[in-house]
C-alpha cells in the first residue's frame, strides 16, 4: 500500500542537522479472513550534531499511531566517531 512522507530537515547553523516529519502508511491488514484497511502514523524528530574532530552525537524521537490503544515511543540516542 502507498506510504506518504514529508520532513522538514536542512543543516542550519554549520554542524547541526535537524530533521521534523511524518510517514502516513496505509495498509491490508488480514485477520481471521476478514481483512481491513488501517492506517499508521509515525512523526519524528531528529537533531544531529558535529564536531570539528570527527564525533557526533544524535538524538532522535519517533512515535507510532495507529489502531493500538497505546503510544510506541522509540528514543533513540548515539555517539559516533568518523575516521
Amino acid at each position: 500500500m502507498p506510504l506518504i512522507s514529508v520532513a522538514l530537515s536542512g543543516n542550519w547553523p554549520k554542524r547541526v542537522y535537524f530533521s521534523i516529519g511524518v510517514k502516513q502508511s496505509f495498509f491490508i491488514w488480514n485477520t481471521s479472513g476478514n481483512p481491513t484497511r488501517q492506517a499508521r502514523t509515525r512523526p519524528h524528530i531528529d537533531v544531529r550534531y558535529t564536531a570539528p574532530v570527527g564525533w557526533s552525537v544524535e538524538m532522535k524521537i519517533d512515535e507510532i499511531i495507529d489502531d493500538f490503544p497505546h503510544l510506541r515511543t522509540r528514543r533513540t540516542t548515539g555517539l559516533s566517531h568518523h575516521l
